[in-house]
């Protein structure tokens, strides 16, 4: 099928054990797909044209201020001071519509332990701080948020804004009711706002 096929192009087919891991992405996509993210709804509720991936962005920031954004993200982040004035250039793997609300989604492949327990809400924290993620996804809302000022004139993000994901794909099964592997997060307008403050 198409997903071995897209395996065997990527010489991803088989484990180091010789294991075909084939049925285990296949499982593991129709986890993702059926996962409930908004409202009950999934992934497989959303339109075709509504769906963007790589989306790309590109932004000046006039100061770059990594303690400012540490004082502000606090223990969510763990960055060293420094600051920097330039270009802030990068990917969003998939900007997303349903029912009237934009969301922000990043697939993450990091393994956090052999049991899908090991991908609960702790584990996931811990995670996203250590190589500051939530830092990555407050750039990606920064860039959306404006973005959608631009093209969408009946936007705003009270009302029209739902939420990231943040997808750690090996911890995501319908066996415990979607319980762990999905991280989520809505920052407060008021957070949006500082942080688009500070970087200029």
């Amino acid at each position: 099928g198409l997903i071995s096929t897209k395996l065997d192009s990527a010489g991803m087919r088989y484990s180091e054990r010789g294991d075909d891991m084939t049925p285990w992405v296949l499982d593991c996509v129709n986890a993702v797909l059926d996962a409930p993210l908004s409202d009950g709804m999934s992934l497989r509720n959303v339109e075709k044209k509504n769906f963007v991936t790589e989306m790309e962005f590109f932004f000046h920031a006039d100061n770059f201020d990594t303690k400012k954004i540490a004082g502000l993200l606090k223990e969510k982040v763990s960055l060293q001071d420094s600051s920097f004035k330039g270009f802030i250039r990068g990917f969003m793997d998939l900007v997303f519509k349903l029912n009237g609300k934009y969301y922000l989604l990043d697939w993450k492949s990091n393994r956090l332990g052999s049991k899908v327990s090991d991908y609960g809400s702790v584990s996931m924290e811990m995670e996203m701080k250590k190589h500051n993620y939530v830092l990555q996804y407050m750039l990606y809302l920064s860039a959306l948020d404006r973005y959608l000022k631009l093209r969408d004139p009946d936007y705003s993000y009270e009302n029209n804004f739902g939420g990231v994901y943040y997808i750690f794909l090996r911890g995501v099964t319908a066996a415990n009711g979607y319980a762990t592997g999905i991280f989520r997060d809505r920052p407060p307008k008021e957070l949006l706002d500082e942080f688009n403050r500070i970087t200029g």
